[in-house]
């Protein structure tokens, strides 16, 4: 089974935490399309992404890794597909009266409801929507970006927020949109090694606990070894491909968004590296909840 495979794995290779305190069962997820559970899908109407292909709103063939976390938690998740680390969203269209949120307004419109939970976890996933439109000038770019995200942080803690976990970039470069340029493909990884050697370093000293997740070295374990995974495709899109007759065999669902297999994978992954007392115990829950639910070869 997939989700028991991921755990595994997630306990051997996922170092341990940073984070400190006692959480409560609560997570407030702040991101883009990676963990939108259908809020831009809901925010334009029901237009885009479009339903099928993609799953009732969601940037994929299923559901979300933070879908895949147990009803033990308590998710709140103000994710938007488009969204940069900043104001701006990739699917704005102002000519249109069509604007929607980046990671910043999605902290004032979950700061606009009050202080901040001081117990909960913070999860902040973003910054792809930044350089995959096109990278003109790299240092302003990452620059910019790791600001917006240590901005996040620090207007979250300023309201009581105390625990984050961040994500780093996933390796751009093994995206179906870039992988099949040389050129292309290794300058998209270049910066993603870039941006997350900086993102803990940026963010040390500023936000005051916090730890990083590794999604690009998930991604890329995932590349170099995909039967550990129980994938068989791991450069192709599903999407559109008439080979792809079985969505969990690839990890891709489109040119740079993951199958649901995949954030199965993901939630895994993340439950384990939570440093937390219970997490143990959220790991035997998940998997046992998906046992039932949710079996693969």
């Amino acid at each position: 089974m997939r989700l028991i495979l991921s755990l595994v794995l997630g306990l051997g290779v996922l170092p341990g935490a940073a984070l400190a305190g006692t959480l409560d069962p609560t997570w407030y997820v702040f991101g883009d399309s990676l963990s939108d559970p259908g809020n831009l899908f809901a925010a334009n109407g029901g237009t885009h992404p479009p339903s099928p292909p993609y799953f009732e709103g969601r940037f994929s063939n299923g559901p979300v890794w933070t879908e895949y976390l147990p009803s033990s938690l308590d998710v709140v998740n103000y994710a938007v597909g488009g969204a940069t680390t900043g104001r701006d969203n990739t699917n704005d269209d102002p000519g249109a009266g069509a604007e929607f949120d980046g990671l910043l307004d999605q902290v004032d419109a979950f700061l606009a409801g009050g202080a901040a939970d001081p117990n909960g976890l913070y999860v902040i996933f973003a910054g792809g929507n930044n350089f995959l439109g096109g990278v003109t000038n790299p240092t302003v770019q990452v620059t910019q970006a790791l600001t917006d995200l240590v901005t996040a942080g620090l207007t979250l803690q300023g309201a009581g927020a105390q625990d984050f976990l961040y994500f780093g970039l996933p390796d751009l470069g093994l995206t179906p949109l870039l992988s099949g340029d040389p050129v292309l493909a290794g300058g998209a990884s270049a910066l993603t090694d870039q941006f997350n050697a900086l993102l803990p370093l940026t963010l040390n000293g500023a936000v005051g606990s916090f730890d990083v997740f590794d999604t690009a070295g998930l991604l890329r374990d995932a590349v170099t070894d995909p039967a550990a995974f129980g994938l068989t495709n791991v450069i192709d899109a599903c999407l559109g491909d008439p080979a792809c007759t079985d969505p969990d065999q690839y990890l891709f669902w489109d040119s740079i968004h993951p199958t649901t297999a995949v954030h199965e994978i993901v939630a895994g992954q993340v439950l384990a590296f939570v440093p937390e007392p219970a997490a143990l115990g959220l790991l035997l829950l998940a998997a046992g909840a998906l046992l039932g639910a949710r079996a693969r070869a």
